[in-house]
This record gives C-alpha cells, sequence and structure tokens, in this order.
C-alpha cells in the first residue's frame, strides 16, 4: 500500500514526491510499487512476529525495486538491490558488523581502493539542532536555491542536501557541529574499532542519504563514481512508525546493475563474448541431429 512507503520515507523526499509509481485498484485503494526495500521488511519482521527478545535477527533479500526516474547509466526505472538487515540490534558493534560485511562482499569481488564514506546523524534532538543550523545558514545567506529546494526549506531543510543542483553551490554548515558529547564520543568509538581493523573510511558531513527514516550512522561506498553503488545506515524509528514496536536496526542496499556496469568497466567481471544458439526442435525426429 502507498501508505506504508509515505509513513516510512518522508513525505518530502524525492521518492515520494517525484519517483514513486502510485495507482489506484478496482476499489480505489492507493497501490505503490516498491521504491525500496527495508519498509517491506519492517513490515514482514512485525506481521509474522519474528522479533524474539535479545535475540537478533539477520535477514536479506534480493528483489526488484522501480522508480519514476530519466533512463541512464546506472539508473533504470526497473532495478535490482541486495538488501541485509540486522534487527533487533544496537550499539557501535552492531554498525561494526553491518561495515564489516559491506567490505567482506566487496572484497570478495576484487573490488580494491574502495572506502566507507560516513556521517552521524544522531537523534531527533541531533538533527533538530542541525536543521535549525541549516536554517539560520539560509535565512541569513539568502541563497538563491531552486524551486524543489525552496520548498524543502519550508518542510524538512535536511533534503536540502540531497539536491543534485544546490547542495555544491554553497558550504552549508557541517553537520559535525550539531554532535552532542554522547555523539562525540560514539564517533570516537566507532573510528577506533575501524582504525584497529584497517576499514577505510572519511566523514562527509553533509552526507544525508535521501531517506527520512535514518538516525545515527550512515554510510555509502565511495569508488568514485557518480552514483553511490552501495548505501545504508540505521533507523532505529521505523519500526515504531510501521509496527508500533520499539526495535533498533541498521541494513544497507547494493544497487545490482550499478556494481555490474562498475565491474565490467574496471574488467573485474569477466563476461562470456561467445554467441548463444538456441535450437529449437519441430519434430521428435530432429532431436538427434541438435544433441550434442
Amino acid at each position: 500500500a502507498k501508505e506504508l512507503f509515505t509513513t516510512s520515507l518522508g513525505f518530502t523526499t524525492d521518492i515520494i514526491h517525484k519517483e514513486m509509481y502510485i495507482f489506484a485498484d478496482r476499489k480505489g485503494r492507493q497501490l505503490a510499487l516498491r521504491p525500496e526495500g527495508t519498509a517491506s521488511v519492517v513490515r514482514l519482521v512485525c506481521q509474522n512476529k519474528l522479533i524474539k527478545e535479545s535475540y537478533p535477527l539477520k535477514l536479506y533479500y534480493w528483489a526488484n525495486m522501480f522508480r519514476y526516474e530519466r533512463p541512464q547509466q546506472g539508473r533504470y526505472r526497473e532495478f535490482w538491490q541486495l538488501g541485509v538487515e540486522l534487527i533487533n540490534a544496537e550499539g557501535i558493534i552492531a554498525d561494526y558488523q553491518a561495515l564489516k560485511l559491506t567490505a567482506d562482499i566487496f572484497r570478495g569481488l576484487g573490488i580494491k581502493g574502495f572506502g566507507f564514506k560516513l556521517n552521524y546523524l544522531g537523534n531527533n534532538e541531533t538533527k533538530e539542532r542541525y536543521k535549525k543550523k541549516l536554517k539560520d545558514f539560509i535565512k541569513k545567506t539568502v541563497p538563491n536555491l531552486c524551486a524543489d529546494c525552496q520548498r524543502r526549506n519550508e518542510t524538512n531543510p535536511l533534503r536540502i542536501l540531497d539536491c543534485s543542483l544546490c547542495k555544491n553551490k554553497y558550504q552549508y554548515p557541517s553537520y559535525k557541529d550539531a554532535w552532542s558529547e554522547k555523539d562525540n564520543n560514539y564517533i570516537n568509538e566507532l573510528n577506533g574499532i575501524l582504525d584497529k581493523f584497517n576499514l577505510p573510511y572519511q566523514y562527509d558531513y553533509h552526507l544525508v542519504r535521501g531517506l527520512d527514516y535514518y538516525t545515527g550512522l550512515i554510510f555509502e561506498i565511495d569508488l568514485g563514481t557518480e552514483k553511490a553503488i552501495l548505501g545504508g545506515g540505521r533507523y532505529d524509528n521505523l519500526y515504531q512508525e510501521i509496527g508500533g514496536v520499539d526495535v533498533p536496526a541498521l541494513g544497507f542496499a547494493i544497487g545490482i546493475e550499478r556494481l555490474a556496469e562498475y565491474l565490467e568497466e574496471k574488467k573485474i567481471l569477466k563476461t562470456e563474448q561467445a554467441v548463444d544458439i538456441f535450437f529449437l526442435a519441430m519434430t521428435t525426429e530432429a532431436y538427434p541431429d541438435i544433441l550434442f
């Protein structure tokens, strides 16, 4: 149903505002083609009561998604994602596990030179502090924002940092300046673990990802490509919003088409150039001639 995604992803996100396929069925109910996988996983877990107290739940999916975008290289209206969700797990160790699994996947594919692009959105109080800093900056500098960002400034200023037209025009406030002492302690501890196990990373203090449900750590894989191949983060409030239960969780998704194109471009993914030939036998007498 449409409400599953509008509730979880946020009414002001581009996915809801511009990209989601919405239509009515014969009874007039508003339906939507799935634009991403996490909200559907949350509903599945809640409806089937899969959460057991004090036990983490680990799920993955391989599924097609749909977004109304202008088709171009690495961007399709129907595309596939591999998603991983770590549910009922909180804290730095759980966050590290997600990052470590991501690194293992990319190293297993033979990809070298990748790094994590990180930011920390924090809880609602941290988010509100940053939104105020951003609104104060815009009010003071009166930047020439596009029409969409003028609307975003009124509804959800964080989404301005998603805009490809406006995000590089100005030096917006750093998200780091909104962190509390607790946020800084978390970051310092996480950095120590990442350094200990040699996971490459850097912080992008303007990274917010395009979905409203993110809290705490968010991340992307940096391969020098225009569009991120992988992205994810923590979403500790989403189970409460959809299922009415307090369950911490985090996850990530890999864009399969973008990943395959990168592997082919870098000649990591070897593809057969031979032509496949298909024989269609019209009579049973022809079978002996094509069985070789």
